[in-house]
């Protein structure tokens, strides 16, 4: 019980940093996506390095919260922005390919790891025309 609440907590804690993060940049997250359309060469550059970023730190998580190789957890990443949850997808993928169930635990703290990674990749779109 007291792990579920402390999961929403953090949870909600880093929903709260993504919206408060929009409004001082200016606003919400459609004029962020505008933006990233209007965004130079180098700009989308940044943008990208900065993703690809953001995928390496949630890829080491999930090999340290699991204790899957790297190459396993290579395998289980869906492809971004094509599934609606890809935590729920990455654990079942990873369940299948390592052979062994997570446990709640584990799996909480990949859904962590993935709204962790989602509000970098938001602060950097929301930041990349500055760059």
């Amino acid at each position: 019980m007291m792990l579920k609440f402390a999961f929403s907590t953090r949870v909600l804690s880093l929903w709260l940093a993504r919206c408060l993060i929009a409004l001082a940049l200016g606003g919400s997250a459609l004029p962020a996506l505008a933006q990233a359309q209007a965004l130079t060469p180098a700009q989308m550059a940044w943008l990208k390095a900065e993703w690809r970023k953001a995928d390496a730190q949630f890829a080491k998580d999930v090999v340290r919260i699991t204790g899957a190789t790297a190459n396993q957890v290579a395998r289980a990443v869906p492809p971004a922005q094509r599934i609606a949850n890809p935590a729920a997808n990455l654990i079942a993928k990873l369940e299948r390919i390592t052979g062994k169930s997570l446990s709640e635990e584990q799996k909480i703290a990949i859904y962590a790891a993935e709204a962790q990674r989602q509000t970098q990749v938001e602060t950097a779109r929301l930041s990349a025309a500055k760059h």
